[in-house]
C-alpha cells in the first residue's frame, strides 16, 4: 500500500485487515505512507501503527519517519519504527541514499551519484526496486541497492524513464554499502 496520506478517505485500521489477510495468505506486505498533510494527527499515527503491526516492509523517506517516531537520529528512527512491529523498515534519505538495521547494526545504502533530470517519483521507483529485489528472492541489502539503482536510473532520465530489471540489477552491483555509526 502506497500514498495512504494522499488518500483522505481510507480507513487504514480497516486497510490493516486487508494486509493481514494477505500476510495469511503469503503475500509481501509492503507499505509506503507518503507525508501527512494534516501533521500526523494521534488518529493517524494510530491508524499507520494497525497498519505497521500487518507490514513486512515499511519504506517511509527520513522526514515522514522523523515524524511519525519523533526522534531525529537515523537508529533511534530505525529502532522506534521497528517497535511499532513493522517487519523490515528502511528509511529513504533521497540523495544521501537508504537506512535499515541490519544485524544489529545500522546500515546506510549510499546514493548513485547521478546528473537529474527530474526527481518527480523517485521514491516510488525506489519501492519498486526494493519489491522486485524481494519477489526475487533477494536479502534486504540486495534490495535496497536494486531500489537505490532504479531511482537512480529513472532521475536521470528525460525519456524512457522506466529502467529494465536488468538494467537496475547491473547498476546495483555498483551501489556502496556501509555502516553508520550510531550516536548513544
Amino acid at each position: 500500500m502506497v500514498g495512504s496520506s494522499n488518500l483522505p478517505g481510507i480507513d487504514l485500521k480497516s486497510a490493516a485487515g486487508v494486509l493481514a489477510e494477505a500476510r495469511c495468505a503469503g503475500v509481501l506486505t509492503v507499505f509506503d505512507s507518503g507525508w501527512d498533510a494534516d501533521g500526523w494527527s494521534q488518529e493517524s499515527v494510530e491508524g499507520i501503527r494497525a497498519v505497521l503491526a500487518e507490514t513486512d516492509v515499511y519504506l517511509p523517506n527520513l522526514d515522514e519517519a522523523r515524524a511519525l517516531t519523533g526522534r531525529s537520529q537515523v537508529g533511534e528512527v530505525l529502532e522506534g519504527l521497528a517497535s511499532l512491529g513493522a517487519g523490515v523498515v528502511i528509511v529513504k534519505g533521497g540523495e544521501i541514499g537508504s537506512y535499515a538495521a541490519v544485524d544489529g547494526r545500522v546500515v546506510l545504502v549510499e546514493a548513485i551519484s547521478t546528473e537529474v533530470d527530474n526527481a518527480v517519483g523517485a521514491g516510488d521507483v525506489y519501492n519498486a526496486g526494493v519489491i522486485a529485489g524481494y519477489l526475487r528472492g533477494r536479502d534486504v541489502l540486495t534490495s535496497m541497492s536494486l531500489g537505490t539503482a532504479a531511482a537512480s536510473l529513472y532521475v536521470s532520465r528525460r525519456r524512457d524513464r522506466f529502467p529494465s530489471f536488468d538494467e537496475v540489477d547491473a547498476l546495483a552491483q555498483q551501489v556502496i554499502i556501509s555502516t553508520v555509526e550510531v550516536q548513544s
